[in-house]
C-alpha cells in the first residue's frame, strides 16, 4: 500500500493526537506505548515539532509535552510541512523559471497540471486542523 505520508509524519500525527487527548504534559513513554512508536524515533519527531513551536517539552517530575497552541491552529499543512517538507518536489514547480529535463517543451503541460494540484493539495492540508481530526 501507496503511503501519502512518511512514516514520520504519520507518528507526528498520531503523537499530536495523544498529546491533545491527554489532560496533562504526556510522557514520551506514554506515547510510544499507545501509538506504537519507537522511542528514539519519536523523540526525533518531539524533538522537530518542539523546534518548530508545535509543542512544548516540560522537563522535571511532572514534565513531559503539550500542545504549543490551540489545536484549532495545528493544521495537517503545518504538520506535514514540519516533518516531510514539501509534498511534491518537481524542479519545475518548486523553481518557477525552471524547466524539468524529462519536459521537451519549453510550457509543459503536466507542469501546469502538478502547479494545481501542489494548490489545491496544501489549501486542502490547510484546512484541516488537529481539533478536526480528534473531534
Amino acid at each position: 500500500m501507496h503511503r501519502f505520508f512518511s512514516m514520520k509524519c504519520i507518528y507526528g500525527i498520531k503523537a499530536l493526537i495523544c498529546i491533545k487527548t491527554e489532560t496533562s504534559y504526556t510522557l514520551l513513554q506514554t506515547i510510544s506505548v499507545k501509538e506504537n512508536i519507537p522511542q528514539p524515533f519519536l523523540k526525533t519527531i518531539l524533538t522537530e515539532m518542539e523546534k518548530h513551536g508545535i509543542i512544548v517539552l516540560k522537563k522535571g517530575k511532572s514534565g513531559g509535552y503539550r500542545l504549543a497552541k490551540p489545536a484549532e491552529q495545528i493544521t495537517l499543512h503545518l504538520i506535514v510541512s514540519t516533518l516531510d517538507g514539501s509534498k511534491i518536489s518537481i524542479p519545475c514547480i518548486n523553481n518557477l523559471s525552471h524547466k524539468c529535463d524529462d519536459c521537451p517543451e519549453s510550457d509543459c503541460t503536466m507542469r501546469q497540471v502538478m502547479i494545481e494540484v501542489k494548490t489545491q493539495m496544501d489549501s486542502l492540508l490547510k484546512s484541516i486542523n488537529l481539533k478536526s481530526i480528534i473531534k
